[in-house]
């Protein structure tokens, strides 16, 4: 397990790298492609992948488009509002029709569920175009989102393995452990300071500000596990231990973003009035 969870650790750190390194428009149809990987995963948990109700999940695809369009065009949705008001109702009201139609098969709690996380792994994911879009040096500052978020989890991994005594969230995540948090932390400081010592060593003309890079390694850091336990508490209620098998000894695509799909927000929120480059 752990075996299989490295060597496709690398693969999946050259594909997001390369991603990264690219414009904001291959970024934003990566955000579209895995939010909608994420809610096929989502929709099979609810145990809803099959040809009776196959069709409520291409019901959701149009919504992974106008979420990010709410944080993208706000200027053109603001001057048309009254067709977009049209819009949302008429799509809510096809999607309350299809259920009343299906109420065997779908019920109406599970929809608005799947209707929620939808929106929100949407909307969390494109802080990321947010990033390289407004903030300064947004280019560099977008790599924080997943140096936080996975070296957290990296960190809190290996030190809950091996020094972790005390349960976190034993009803949540059994084997997460505070130790292993405040490893997870912990790293996440160590690893911000670094990142912000290769950006400068890269970009000479740039400035580093060393204390908030570890101001938000310390919140992002947080936040991350907070996301990390959101999704496990989801898988809980569900009775399942992944959200899929796309990634052996990862799970699903969704059981490697958790993290990252909450602390995107977070970089970006914090940068907008505390930049770490300049």
């Amino acid at each position: 397990m752990l075996k299989d969870r490295l060597i496709w650790a690398i693969p999946l750190i050259v594909v997001a790298c390369t991603i990264l390194l690219l414009n904001n428009v291959v970024i934003y149809i990566a955000v579209v492609a895995v939010s909608l990987i994420s809610l096929y995963e989502i929709y099979s948990a609810f145990g809803y992948m099959n040809k009776k109700t196959f069709f409520m999940f291409i019901y959701f695809i149009p919504w992974l488009f106008f979420t990010p369009s709410l944080l993208l065009f706000w200027d053109f949705i603001s001057q048309n509002m009254v067709l977009v008001q049209i819009g949302v109702y008429a799509y809510m009201l096809i999607g309350f029709l299809l259920v009343l139609l299906n109420h065997n098969t779908i019920k109406i709690n599970d929809m608005l569920a799947i209707f929620a996380i939808c929106t929100f792994i949407t909307f969390f994911l494109m802080f990321i175009v947010k990033i390289r879009q407004d903030i300064p040096h947004g280019k560099s500052t977008v790599w924080a989102v997943f140096v936080s978020a996975c070296l957290t989890d990296a960190f809190a991994y290996f030190t809950g393995k091996h020094f972790g005594k005390h349960k976190l969230a034993p009803l949540v995540s059994p084997n997460k452990t505070i130790e292993g948090s405040f490893g997870g932390i912990l790293g996440s400081i160590i690893s911000m300071l670094l990142y912000g010592f290769i950006v400068k060593l890269i970009i000479a003309d740039v400035s580093v500000s060393y204390l908030n890079l570890a101001i938000l390694g310390f919140i992002a850091s947080i936040i991350s596990q907070i996301g990390d336990l959101t999704l496990s508490s989801i898988k809980r209620e569900l009775n399942i231990k992944d959200y899929g098998k796309v990634i052996p000894g990862h799970g699903g695509l969704l059981d490697r973003i958790d993290s990252i799909l909450f602390v995107a927000p977070c970089i970006y929120l914090y940068t907008m009035f505390f930049p770490i480059f300049m």
